[in-house]
């Protein structure tokens, strides 16, 4: 079992579940435990660990699916006329965004019918 850990740099290394050679008695020894590793789950992680604190982190998913819905969206965000959009000189508007959001969504169950999932 690999524990979470701090090393010289501050970097924080992986923990691993399941591993042969892990005892139950290792699995419990811990500060914490997060369970989740999306983006939530990691940032809450990174900050206990690099408060000194030993962190059990636990999700459903295989490790290559670390970051949750982050690793399905690419950790994209959404920002409509925000501070860097203007200084960048990048026109912006809710109304541009809601085109853009319309346009590229894919809404195609039930958009004409008030029961359906994208009306």
């Amino acid at each position: 079992m690999e524990r979470q850990r701090e090393d010289d740099g501050g970097a924080l290394a992986g923990l691993t579940l399941g591993q042969a050679g892990a005892s139950a008695a290792e699995s419990q020894d811990a500060d914490a435990i997060v369970v989740g590793h999306g983006l939530a789950g990691l940032v809450a992680t990174a900050g206990l660990a690099a408060a000194g604190r030993k962190v059990l982190l636990l999700d459903q998913e295989p490790e290559a699916s670390l970051g949750g819905q982050a690793f399905w969206s690419f950790g994209g965000l959404f920002f409509v006329d925000s501070d860097e959009q203007r200084l960048m000189g990048v026109k912006d508007s809710h109304d541009l965004a809601w085109q853009d959001w319309l346009g590229t969504a894919g809404f195609d169950r039930g958009v004409d019918d008030p029961k359906g999932q994208d009306y």
